[in-house]
């Protein structure tokens, strides 16, 4: 037995007073007045403010700029050095600030120069991962929180032989990602190839996004849906340049609803399409959803509540909606 057990586990006096030595040493803590305490802190964090500022202006900031083939005014960093691996095209805007340590990885199997492109007055927080087989691009003022997570490059191929046998991902999974202006992509999210996140858009923290977002809507889970529309009148200004559109005055016929819903569809899908055809069928994707509501809501002068839009599959449904919203307008 050792010695350090011995003392450990023995009932000897001399056993007691070394493990009460020990506790006393382990919790000796140093009483000191406030008085002297206080200059004490301010001089560690002056010190401290200083070293990490030279730190980020003459190592991290330079490094990073020397990865990009392109940068604008005003790029910051945090206080670590980021870790860029391969050859791709950086190009970051005014005023961006890559916080904390972040992850590029540019995977030149599949583009020549695969390209990540970064927008003006954009955050990326510590801890995010960008792996780029061909683009991945990053719109204007957008919000990434921490450990978030970008690929356009699935790494392996879903084919079990493939993998197996060490294969690299199938050229057509390797789709690029757009995020547009003014999105937020909370913590831990992760972004999938061929991925559109719509402008104004949030997505949740832990989000897993497989599909495009539609813009000025927030999204979460795993896979994320959509979990409400977001500032339906910014939307609105945006897809019309009048500020305040007025609404077209309401429309009672059924019939006449149903020929507004047909003509909007078809100038949504850019294909004509019947009235009790499934339009989502006909090519309606996800990313068209919002800026057909608002587009119907605008002609027609009338809320539609998300969830009876949402079921909504055929211009009769629709034309049926705008009725039932009528009715309710007019009780």
């Amino acid at each position: 037995m050792s010695l350090r057990r011995r003392i450990a586990i023995s009932d000897s006096p001399f056993a007691r007073a070394a493990r009460r030595c020990r506790r006393a040493v382990m919790n000796f803590t140093l009483p000191l007045p406030r008085l002297l305490l206080r200059p004490l802190l301010a001089v560690f964090l002056a010190l401290r403010t200083s070293y990490y500022f030279l730190i980020r202006v003459f190592v991290c900031e330079p490094l990073f700029k020397a990865y990009c083939e392109q940068y604008g005014s005003g790029v910051r960093t945090g206080v670590f050095v980021h870790w860029v691996t391969g050859s791709g095209k950086l190009i970051v805007g005014d005023d961006v600030l890559i916080d904390g340590k972040c992850s590029f990885d540019f995977a030149v199997r599949y583009a020549e120069r695969p390209t990540l492109t970064i927008g003006n007055h954009t955050i990326v927080s510590h801890g995010c991962s960008f792996t780029v087989g061909r683009q991945i691009t990053i719109g204007s003022h957008c919000l990434i929180a921490a450990n978030a997570r970008l690929f356009d490059a699935p790494g392996h191929p879903t084919d079990p032989a493939l993998r197996k046998a060490g294969n690299p991902a199938n050229p057509e999974d390797v789709r690029p990602i757009c995020i547009q202006d003014n999105v937020w992509i909370g913590t831990g999210a992760v972004i999938f190839p061929g991925v559109t996140v719509g402008e104004g858009s949030v997505v949740a923290i832990g989000a897993v996004v497989v599909n495009d977002v539609p813009p000025y809507t927030m999204v979460g889970g795993n896979p994320a849906r959509m979990i409400r529309r977001l500032s339906t009148a910014t939307a609105i200004a945006k897809l019309d340049d009048n500020v305040g559109p007025e609404p077209a005055p309401a429309l009672n016929s059924s019939s006449r609803s149903l020929e507004g819903v047909l003509a909007i569809l078809r100038e949504t899908l850019g294909a004509d399409v019947g009235p009790t055809e499934d339009f989502y069928d006909a090519g309606m994707t996800s990313i068209m959803t919002l800026p057909l509501l608002l587009e119907i809501e605008k002609q027609f002068g009338v809320t539609i509540p998300e969830d009876e839009f949402l079921d909504a599959r055929t211009a009769q449904d629709l034309a049926g909606c705008i009725q039932a919203a009528l009715a309710r307008a007019h009780r």
